[in-house]
């Protein structure tokens, strides 16, 4: 069992955050605009996908995790998949895959050895 104030708390702080985040960026998104631009021609779709797209992202690194394929490898898929996504851009393909080699085992050392938090092993 987990203490309420030890390993258990940082993770379900951090999911209760991305959850949190995710869900004020799509009321963002669904929130009528304060002023019609008059420059812009024709109907587009009112809704952009990416706050959609980033908690589906989100939702399935906390699924991956969960199902057994342990923190290095949903974190290392995350962020190779996030960061050019949210930055729109396919150059960011090679930083992101760099970030996400360093981060992933990096954060499993910080968390496991510093900070002493139980994360998810690689099918338990």
């Amino acid at each position: 069992m987990f203490d309420p104030v030890g390993s258990a708390a940082l993770p379900i702080a951090l999911a209760s955050a991305l959850v949190f985040l995710a869900a004020v960026n799509i009321v963002v998104v669904l929130a009528p605009p304060q002023q019609e631009n008059v420059h812009t021609s024709g109907t587009a779709w009112p809704f952009s996908s990416m706050p959609y797209l980033t908690f589906a992202m989100m939702v399935a690194y906390l699924a991956a995790m969960e199902i057994g394929l342990g923190f290095v490898i949903p974190t290392i898929t995350f962020l190779c998949v996030a960061i050019p996504t949210i930055g729109k851009s396919a150059r960011l393909i090679l930083p992101a895959a760099t970030a996400a080699a360093i981060l992933g085992p990096g954060l499993r050392w910080l968390l496991t050895s510093v900070f002493y938090v139980d994360l998810p092993r690689l099918f338990p």
